[in-house]
């Protein structure tokens, strides 16, 4: 389309949100990135934004949607590629049903295991397996005194304890479902469980004797990772991990959101902590939570100018692409001396392009 161009030029679609909650901005930056710029009221600050998405517009319920994080200030990256998101305010400070990683992240705890004192519980769904070993947690591989729990290359469940590099694999392959691993350092113990079933039970010996445990890790304990090795960091879905020092609870990390935020707390200390690296965290919502408001839903991408050039002093050339819509919508076209945002009417000129039909892009 060719219009007249002064300063600054916006194309929109009306009516994009409705309710408390408003979508004041929303812009595609780039192919894994936008920018969203959120109002509410101050009666709710202490609720945390979530975004939900998906195919298609799942409704004012968060329940109803399949995918739904916390926003953290960004959206997921999952959710960029989606056709409709929806964003709702709930809750904040509160313990969650689980956190997922997607391979990327990993979270650093101020743990540091002994030779003959720690006693590890991870309770977790792993979401996929790659070539690659993938740490359940670890420390960092020649630093002293090695705890690992992982996948090995050949996608079996396997172990460390030791700071002679050993490792031992239990034999059992990995399985896309609930698992509890627990590596006792303490009683000298390895059990793995999947889906309700005990599928091994090992005795840390023989090649990993304690002469092999020496020392305390010289580097912390890692969940999601052994150490900042980005091909290492595991897919899963964590709902607790704990660790108990000579017998006694030490640490409870439960999966929490922290003033928008999406990491571990310790039950024991109080402690959050959030992510040390990697993408943002998902953190699903613990069942039965209440959305106290929510938008409308809007696309993913609304508008997208994929080129704006001026072929002459007075004429200027934008493409402008637009998200599917089971409804036909009007196309807009305003201008001003200066950018006035996202709100149709805080633009002094505006003029009507013409309908776009229902499902057109």
């Amino acid at each position: 389309m060719k219009k007249n161009s002064l300063c600054c030029i916006l194309v929109t679609l009306a009516a994009l949100t409705s309710g408390a909650l408003t979508v004041e901005k929303f812009h595609r930056t780039s192919a894994t990135a936008c920018d969203v710029t959120l109002s509410y009221s101050a009666a709710n600050a202490d609720r945390a934004v979530l975004v939900a998405w998906g195919p298609s517009d799942a409704g004012a319920s968060f329940t109803s949607w399949a995918n739904r994080s916390y926003a953290e200030g960004v959206a997921p990256p999952a959710a960029l590629s989606a056709a409709y998101m929806r964003f709702f305010l709930v809750p904040d400070n509160q313990q969650l049903d689980y956190i997922e990683t997607d391979g990327t992240q990993y979270i650093q705890t101020d743990y540091y295991p002994g030779p003959a004192d720690t006693a590890i519980t991870v309770d977790f769904q792993p979401k996929s397996v790659s070539p690659y070993q993938q740490r359940v947690f670890g420390t960092a591989t020649g630093f002293g005194l090695t705890v690992h729990a992982y996948i090995n290359g050949s996608g079996l469940w396997s172990w460390s304890y030791s700071n002679a590099g050993n490792w031992t694999t239990s034999g059992i392959n990995v399985e896309l479902k609930r698992t509890q691993i627990l590596l006792d350092g303490y009683t000298d113990k390895y059990t793995l469980t999947i889906d309700g079933v005990q599928k091994k039970t090992m005795t840390i010996s023989g090649s990993v004797t304690a002469a092999n445990r020496t020392g305390t890790a010289t580097t912390p304990l890692n969940i999601a990772a052994s150490a900042p090795n980005v091909d290492q960091r595991l897919n899963a879905k964590y709902y607790s991990f704990t660790i108990s020092h000579n017998g006694t609870l030490a640490h409870d990390f439960r999966p929490y959101v922290n003033h928008g935020v999406v990491g571990m707390r310790d039950a024991v200390t109080g402690k959050f902590f959030p992510r040390t690296a990697g993408n943002m965290l998902l953190g699903a919502p613990p069942s039965g939570t209440v959305a106290s408001e929510t938008s409308a839903a809007v696309a993913a991408a609304p508008v997208a100018v994929t080129s704006c050039y001026r072929s002459d002093v007075d004429v200027g050339t934008i493409d402008v692409s637009f998200a599917p819509s089971s409804s036909a919508r009007e196309v807009w076209y305003v201008w001003d001396e200066t950018d006035k945002g996202t709100t149709f009417a805080a633009w002094a000129r505006n003029e009507r392009i013409g309908t776009l039909a229902a499902n057109a892009t």
